[in-house]
């Protein structure tokens, strides 16, 4: 495995130069494949990424992908969003930093709005962080338990 977290919160996150699929593997004990469902169109080809474990449970998961390194997490219950970038990229308009980005882009993973969904503010109860990945890199991730 790449790297690996444990958050004080209890997320897990692993990185590194491997699969997804990989990485969320080592990072839950157990061999698993990821399947993508888009809430909008019901494509398999984007979306939320869901894991089912051997014992039927679905822990909430969320994969990022920048400059060749993939960011997961896993969380027991709820939805979870991962976001990584480049911190020399530069912000979409409306945000002061990519860092800010980051973590709105974990948020609205979480909630499963991608996108289309309002970067501007958290629900009551939303947990979130900023992970430390490596130089040039900026990452963040956001628990709806």
């Amino acid at each position: 495995m790449g790297r690996r977290d444990v958050t004080p919160e209890g997320v897990l996150l692993a990185w590194g130069e491997r699969s997804a699929a990989d990485l969320l593997s080592e990072l839950l004990g157990e061999e698993v494949v990821v399947r993508r469902q888009c809430p909008a169109c019901g494509s398999d080809r984007h979306g939320r990424p869901g894991v089912r474990l051997g014992d039927g449970s679905r822990p909430g998961v969320s994969i990022a992908h920048a400059v060749g390194l993939t960011l997961v997490g896993a969380v027991p219950t709820g939805r979870l969003g991962v976001d990584l970038e480049a911190s020399d990229a530069a912000p979409p308009p409306g945000f002061a930093s990519i860092a800010d980005w980051v973590r709105a882009e974990a948020h609205l993973k979480a909630t499963g709005e991608g996108l289309r969904g309002d970067a501007t503010s958290a629900p009551g109860g939303t947990r979130r962080g900023i992970v430390e990945v490596g130089t040039g890199l900026v990452a963040a991730w956001c628990w709806l338990p």
